[in-house]
């Protein structure tokens, strides 16, 4: 009897499918973690975005407080800031928004040069956020502006 033996080999060994799969799996796993990093960048820029627009709200209000109630509500001190609100006559201000918790103080400032005075409001935003290594991260916005005050 007479076998003939086939050469052309076709398909894939076990061993060959064992390596794609091992490839394939370290793939997968560098692309969830990039996917899992976006997440994390996103959720972080989305506390940032809504902090900032608390801040801006705050920082907004302020710019509506008459120029005579400046005088009564910070002393005459130039290096302190003093904590104004969270009510100035009939302007409420922003103090808290879930997780973010807003500060807003003022000082005096002389503008050189012209004899004006202004007052420097400062509007700080915190909040805690976990990080990516699983900590507690502190994380603070600061906007810094200026008033018309009045002096008697």
């Amino acid at each position: 009897m007479i076998t003939i033996k086939n050469t052309n080999q076709q398909g894939f060994l076990l061993m060959d499918a064992i390596v794609a799969m091992f490839i394939l799996t370290i793939a997968l796993l560098a692309i969830s973690g990039a996917v899992m990093s976006a997440g994390t960048l996103s959720s972080t820029n989305d506390d940032r975005t809504q902090a900032y627009k608390l801040a801006q709200s705050s920082m907004e209000k302020l710019k509506q407080v008459p120029a005579s109630t400046w005088k009564t509500l910070i002393a005459t001190s130039d290096t302190t800031y003093e904590t104004v609100g969270p009510v100035i006559g009939a302007i409420t201000l922003p103090t808290s928004n879930g997780k973010f918790t807003c500060t807003n103080t003022a000082k005096k400032s002389s503008a050189a040069n012209t004899g004006n005075h202004v007052v420097q409001v400062r509007v700080q935003v915190t909040w805690t956020a976990r990080s990516q290594s699983g900590t507690n991260q502190n994380n603070t916005v600061e906007l810094i502006g200026y008033c018309e005050r009045q002096d008697p």
